[in-house]
């Protein structure tokens, strides 16, 4: 079977010279004064060496402390530069916005008066085309009369041959569809 694990607790110091342990009682003191230099000596080591450490551990502790303090003075600082950023750019993002309604505005008042003046321009250029056709229809109708006056039988073989033609016409057109 496997041999137990000795439990170890980090109150129990694991060095033979704690007091509790048998036989360390009688070290406690040295025994020659050689033996009591070298013991202060290295006594005043461990000493500066435990002052020293603590004295690092304590300036990574004030360290971090500044570091901590530092990095939220940077964020708190990032934070009101965003915010001031974001700001800004509402207000320009605003002023673009005005700037293009007033922009549509004005480009729709534009757009609607050449409407307008296309609309005119289309309705004097149609009455202008009514007022000629009426003009040539007119013209026409007396260039009729006149032809009928002067060659009548030629007016009535015309208007027949015509006839024929457009009756012709028609019945094509019939049979085509049928």
């Amino acid at each position: 079977m496997a041999d137990a694990l000795r439990h170890q607790s980090s109150d129990i110091p694991d060095f033979d010279t704690y007091p509790a342990t048998p036989g360390a009682s009688e070290r406690l003191l040295p025994e020659t004064a050689s033996e009591a230099r070298f013991g202060s000596t290295l006594e005043d080591r461990a000493y500066r060496l435990g002052e020293a450490a603590g004295r690092a551990i304590v300036r990574i502790r004030d360290l971090r402390r500044l570091i901590r303090g530092r990095a939220r003075d940077m964020n708190a600082g990032a934070s009101q530069k965003l915010s001031e950023m974001s700001d800004s750019a509402r207000s320009k993002l605003n002023e673009v916005t005005d700037t293009a309604q007033s922009t549509l505005h004005d480009l729709k008042d534009k757009a609607s008066a050449r409407a307008e003046d296309w609309k005119l321009t289309a309705r004097e250029r149609f009455g202008e085309a009514r007022r000629q056709v009426r003009h040539n229809m007119y013209r026409a109708r007396i260039r009729v009369r006149e032809l009928e006056r002067d060659h009548p039988v030629e007016m009535a073989l015309g208007a027949g041959a015509a006839g024929v033609v457009v009756g012709a016409a028609l019945r094509i057109w019939r049979a085509s569809r049928a």
